[in-house]
């Protein structure tokens, strides 16, 4: 991210999702990397304008992509071959943290859903 300084110039921001602070050389930072099939670990700035350079767990790329194909306002199988179509779902890699430590965590779910395949006089008020 780009962002503006208090002197008025910009600079950009690592996005990260934690700095390994026991972790003082690129020679360890690299060692950390090597260990850690999840995540990227690199020896990098946390802003352009820092002096010193530290061991940033980068944050996953944002996952985006079309949902699979459903019929309208179908809240259950999304198509898929044979009998017995698939669920509808989504699989999300969850962020791992190395040092451990407990961390907070927001899932956003969004749903959508359209009305005007029912007429609401044929539905009783509550």
């Amino acid at each position: 991210a780009v962002v503006s300084t208090q002197s008025g110039h910009y600079g950009r921001v690592l996005s990260y999702l934690e700095v390994l602070k026991d972790v003082t050389s690129e020679s360890a930072c690299a060692a950390a990397q090597s260990k850690d099939k999840r995540n990227k670990i690199s020896w990098s700035k946390l802003r352009s304008d820092d002096a010193a350079e530290v061991c940033v767990v980068q944050a996953p790329e944002v996952m985006c992509g079309p949902a699979p194909w459903s019929r309208v306002n179908h809240l259950g199988n999304a198509g898929g071959p044979g009998p017995s179509p698939n669920a509808s779902r989504v699989e999300v890699d969850m962020p791992h943290f190395p040092s451990g430590d407990a961390k907070r965590c927001v899932l956003r779910l969004r749903y959508n859903i359209s009305t005007s395949d029912c007429d609401s006089a044929l539905i009783p008020l509550l």
